[in-house]
């Protein structure tokens, strides 16, 4: 049985999803329609499929690069968002929070993309920030975002992924001893 999932894409997106629409099709077993004013129809018989692309054509809106949509098709990636704006209001404090997570020339945010093997957009115009990665990185990524976002102090956060990450080598390293 078909069903259809509907998602909306950006319309500063619209020619790149254009250039990419037979690609997903061909790849994910899906029918694509892009329907007025930006809402892509998404059909196809499984819903995990469904809602992997609906991811695509999100990470598409989010300005993620061809490479990286290309690789959310082929391998176990995800695309994680977070609603700044709806966290912390607008103005000045959605400014001052997103400034916080970008660091002084991109240091945090390069940072956290580095320790989390994740690739980080962040949105100021929409408020948003996305997380594209493996599944368990994505989590470990947006957790650290969020603290970050709830006024913890940015070097607190990567001393913690740091030390995570030292965690997480030492753990593969064992399970081949």
């Amino acid at each position: 049985m078909t069903s259809a999932v509907y998602t909306k894409i950006e319309e500063k997106a619209i020619e790149k999803f254009k250039t990419l629409k037979e690609h997903i099709e061909e790849k994910m077993k899906v029918t694509l329609t892009l329907e007025s004013s930006g809402i892509v129809r998404i059909e196809t018989e499984d819903p995990y499929t469904a809602m992997k692309v609906k991811q695509i054509i999100e990470a598409i809106s989010m300005s993620y690069g061809k490479l990286d949509i290309l690789q959310m098709m082929d391998f176990d990636l995800v695309l994680q968002v977070i609603d700044v704006k709806e966290l912390v209001g607008g103005g000045n404090k959605l400014k001052r929070t997103l400034g916080r997570l970008i660091g002084t020339k991109g240091k945090v945010k390069e940072a956290i993309e580095n320790l989390t093997e994740t690739k980080i957009k962040i949105d100021e115009e929409e408020g948003t920030v996305g997380i594209l990665g493996r599944p368990e990185n994505a989590d470990i990524a947006r957790i650290a975002l969020l603290k970050i976002i709830r006024g913890k102090p940015q070097n607190k956060v990567i001393q913690e992924l740091e030390r995570k990450r030292i965690d997480i080598k030492m753990r593969k390293f064992d399970m081949w001893m």
